[in-house]
């Protein structure tokens, strides 16, 4: 388990132990559940990943990566503690690591996961990469297998898509999937085929706006009005909307080769995958 009490913390205060933790990519909210926390849970549209993983550099690959895409994390190093931790807390998904160092496969929680009221989406990560040794990890109920070595966007992206499979983002507030797209309303992040844009919070909710209304075209005066609030008393500024509009296609074009966005003449803008 990646761990914050070990003496290099006893001389920071809070503030300085969480922007460690952010340096290195790590949240605050990783290790088993505790007692305490089980009285509190976590509300039902936060999407959350435990990780069982007993290789700390690996563990804040993998965390690194479903923090990416937009995931809360636990981090466990053994069935036992991932075993605690299921019967405590829902998760949405899990990344599951072969060799975990106790004699057992990690594969031998799979059963036992899929024989859980609450079903989880299961992604193995594990240097064990033959192709028999990922078959037998599919063929067991695994939803994906990635080998080590793995890039940390790659995984970030077979778990969104292991997400997408398995109607995960169907069953969340917040969360609009759109063709290839997905936004993220709480985080303001989206991304084409795990692909991120990098969208500003005011690009973030015109886009949010544009697909909301998809195949609809949506008025300046509505733009103007949901994406500059602040400025509601002035008229809408036609030379902002375009700019704004501008930058979005353009990432857009950047991201996936076409802009989705047209301008429908006297009616207003219009978004269509």
């Amino acid at each position: 388990m990646i761990s914050t009490e070990n003496p290099t913390f006893d001389k920071l205060n809070f503030c300085d132990k969480s922007t460690y933790l952010a340096s290195i990519g790590v949240s605050e909210a990783v290790g088993p559940v505790s007692d305490e926390a089980e009285n509190h849970p976590l509300p039902n549209n936060k999407e959350r990943v435990l990780i069982i993983e007993d290789e700390d550099a690996t563990a804040k690959q993998i965390i690194k990566a479903a923090m990416l895409a937009g995931f809360d994390v636990d981090h466990v190093i053994s069935i036992a503690d991932a075993r605690a931790n299921l019967q405590r807390r829902e998760y949405h998904l899990v990344t599951l690591d072969r060799d975990l160092g106790e004699g057992r496969d990690g594969l031998s929680l799979l059963d036992w996961l899929r024989a859980w009221e609450h079903p989880v989406g299961v992604v193995v990560v594990s240097h064990l990469g033959s192709l028999n040794q990922r078959i037998e990890g599919l063929a067991v109920g695994a939803d994906d297998y990635v080998t080590k070595p793995f890039h940390e966007d790659e995984l970030s992206a077979r778990l969104l898509a292991v997400a997408r499979r398995i109607g995960l983002h169907d069953k969340l507030p917040g969360v609009r999937i759109i063709g290839d797209f997905e936004l993220r309303e709480a985080s303001r992040a989206a991304n084409w085929k795990g692909r991120p844009l990098k969208l500003s919070p005011r690009l973030f909710s015109l886009f949010w706006l544009l697909t909301g209304e998809r195949g609809r075209p949506v008025a300046r005066e509505e733009i103007w009005s949901q994406i500059w609030p602040e400025l509601n008393g002035l008229p809408p500024q036609r030379s902002s909307i375009e700019a704004a509009i501008s930058r979005l296609r353009a990432e857009l074009l950047e991201v996936t080769g076409k802009s989705f966005v047209s301008a429908v003449r006297g009616r207003g803008y219009q978004f269509d995958v």
